[in-house]
């Protein structure tokens, strides 16, 4: 059982002006807008400064200034408790006990407040967000990190074929057509392009001769010829032949113990016996075995989608295109077809080979959207 680590409505001596009621919607609207528009414009900021000793809480962080602006006095916020004689980049936005908005800089606070007072509504604010965090890590997480684990679970045992030709496709091809795997590796390495030089007829030399025909005709002159790349191809699903993308198998049950970690640290954790730093790294720490899980399903994905899309008709038709044209050094060696899910090729000296994928699918899994929502906030 997961017991709350906090109060429902933090209290102290400089809060206790402000309705607990209006102060909890003030801040959610507050964090809804922010986090819609990323400003403080849709706010109704008063720019006044409040009379002395007013009560006031903190109900957000101002955002942060963008690094490229920082240097533009007119992107920086304006201090209400200040009014005009001071801008800020980083501070806090609070509501006093007339129930107005106002924005104060975390470098001009003690020019107006008592430090007693601003260390009470700095703690009250932690507080709540730590409460926050915590509705939405016992109310959230668990339903979606069960769902995570026995989605991964399913997707292990249904595609194991698909991640064992997937983890194999690059020694596969090493093993069977080295020359077609050297011949891939370049073209990698130049985006992918499969091309061909060849010689064409020099248009423009005969638009020079264009006077001599005559004489052309009657001296029987050599043609001039050029050299001129053309591309046949353009890879598709490239990475998964290269190395750094391999085994979908081994990623999905590290992200499944990953999942269950987390599951095991959520309930295991005596959350009312946390102070709020030691909640914050708590948090932290759950948040990022999360997020390490998430990028070993997404590492997983682009593995079994790129192959995909490597084994499609329409991507092995254009290597086989370009591998037997007569300009390509590949027609020298073999002859390569294209059969249902894979590839054929066919040596001048030895046995043909074959590489065949079974029908591949991309990876669905249930509540892998729900958790990357859940990393964001």
């Amino acid at each position: 059982m997961i017991v709350s680590p906090v109060p429902s409505v933090g209290r102290n001596a400089r809060t206790s002006a402000i309705e607990p009621h209006e102060l909890e919607r003030q801040r959610i609207r507050v964090k809804e807008i922010i986090d819609r528009t990323g400003g403080v414009e849709e706010l109704a900021i008063n720019g006044m400064r409040p009379p002395p000793n007013t009560p006031f809480a903190f109900v957000a962080m101002v955002p942060s200034v963008a690094k490229h602006l920082r240097g533009d006095l007119s992107a920086r916020h304006r201090c209400s408790y200040c009014q005009t004689s001071n801008k800020f980049l980083n501070g806090r936005i609070v509501i006093c006990g007339d129930g107005e908005l106002r924005l104060i800089g975390n470098d001009c606070w003690n020019k107006h407040i008592s430090e007693e007072d601003w260390r009470i509504a700095r703690n009250d604010f932690a507080d709540w967000q730590r409460r926050k965090k915590f509705e939405e890590v016992s109310g959230e997480y668990p339903e979606v990190l069960d769902r995570l684990a026995s989605s991964i679970k399913y997707s292990i045992e249904k595609n194991r074929k698909i991640f064992s030709f997937v983890s194999g496709m690059r020694s596969n091809l090493r093993n069977s057509m080295p020359e077609l795997l050297d011949a891939l590796d370049e073209a990698n390495e130049k985006g992918g392009v499969l091309e061909i030089e060849e010689r064409v007829l020099d248009i423009g030399a005969l638009e020079g001769r264009r006077g001599q025909i005559a004489a052309q005709e009657k001296e029987s002159k050599p043609q001039k010829f050029r050299s001129q790349v053309r591309i046949i191809h353009r890879l598709r699903g490239r990475e998964a032949i290269v190395s750094a993308y391999k085994n979908p198998h081994r990623n999905m049950e590290k992200a499944l113990s990953l999942v269950w970690k987390a599951k095991r640290d959520l309930s295991e954790t005596e959350w009312s016996d946390l102070d709020n730093r030691q909640f914050s790294r708590s948090i932290s720490a759950l948040e990022k075995t999360c997020k390490e899980a998430v990028d070993l399903i997404k590492h997983a994905k682009i593995c079994v989608e790129s192959a995909a899309s490597f084994m499609s008709f329409e991507n092995l038709s254009g290597v086989v295109r370009w591998a037997s044209h007569q300009e390509c050094l590949l027609s020298l060696y073999a002859d390569y077809s294209v059969v249902p899910n894979g590839l054929v090729f066919v040596p001048e000296n030895g046995s043909p080979a074959k590489l065949v994928a079974p029908d591949i699918v991309s990876l669905e899994i249930d509540g892998l959207a729900e958790m990357e929502i859940l990393l964001r906030r």
